[in-house]
């Protein structure tokens, strides 16, 4: 896991007064947790809060080493891995979502939490890319 990667992340977090960000390209979850995962057609999301709280739900189909820091949320197929996502989502109402998250989890997420409001958290996530830190340089 690259601690640094994602204390920037909730830096830019705060400075946009977002509290919560759910991350599913698997290029930027490599970028921050420093594995690549793929997934398929199945939910992949590293949820991440203001206050360092590190969730990634992943399917039972993917098996993976725990990563220090990281709680896994781990779902098989007949289960609705979004609704095990959600039972940790705090209560604050604005939620970042990274461009590659598939209509049908978003949609989802939105059911369990109408009252929420989700935005575009990909430039976010972005603006942190873009700035290499020493270790990108070498």
């Amino acid at each position: 896991m690259h601690k640094n990667r994602i204390n920037r992340l909730i830096k830019k977090m705060e400075e946009n007064n977002l509290s919560h960000m759910i991350i599913t390209d698997p290029y930027a979850i490599f970028y921050l947790l420093d594995r690549m995962i793929s997934s398929g057609e199945r939910a992949l999301a590293l949820y991440i809060h203001k206050d360092g709280d590190l969730k990634l739900l992943i399917n039972e189909l993917f098996p993976q080493e725990e990563i220090a820091g990281v709680d896994f949320i781990w779902y098989n197929d007949v289960e609705d891995g979004i609704e095990k996502l959600s039972k940790f989502i705090k209560d604050d109402d604005l939620i970042g979502i990274d461009k590659f998250w598939s209509a049908k989890f978003l949609l989802r997420l939105q059911e369990i939490f109408p009252d929420k409001k989700y935005i575009n958290g990909s430039t976010i996530v972005d603006g942190v890319r873009r700035v290499k830190d020493e270790e990108e340089k070498i």
